[in-house]
């Protein structure tokens, strides 16, 4: 037989820790997800304010060059030894330089590569 509604059945704990319980628990799962999550859409949930930004971690046409501070997204087009690198790099405005260098650095030694579709900071970076 269940209690009345709003009775506690058996001994009753002091204070809020069922609540504070259940929050650490959620607060944990997440922590857990949010880890979870593929570097590009953590990355893109940090800081994917661009308006670009959405196309750049999800056009399934585009590659992703990865660091730890933020992705470039951009094409390779093979018979032209060109890599197009689409809008900016989604990454803090203060790593923006160490992920432009780090892609430029890797797909330089495959060819050429251009940008398009770039804000006015990242374009006087590339200058």
């Amino acid at each position: 037989r269940l209690p009345p509604r709003g009775v506690v059945s058996g001994p009753r704990r002091g204070g809020h820790g069922g609540r504070a319980a259940a929050t650490a628990t959620m607060m944990l799962a997440l922590v857990v997800a949010a880890t979870a999550l593929a570097p590009v859409e953590r990355l893109y949930l940090s800081y994917g304010h661009r308006a670009n930004s959405f196309s750049a971690a999800f056009d399934p046409d585009l590659e992703r060059h990865v660091t730890d501070q933020g992705f470039v997204a951009f094409a390779r087009h093979a018979c032209t030894r060109t890599s197009l690198a689409f809008f900016d790099p989604v990454c803090l405005e203060t790593n923006m330089e160490t992920v432009l260098d780090s892609f430029m650095e890797r797909e330089r030694q495959r060819g050429r590569v251009a940008f398009w579709k770039v804000s006015t900071a990242t374009a006087r970076y590339l200058c």
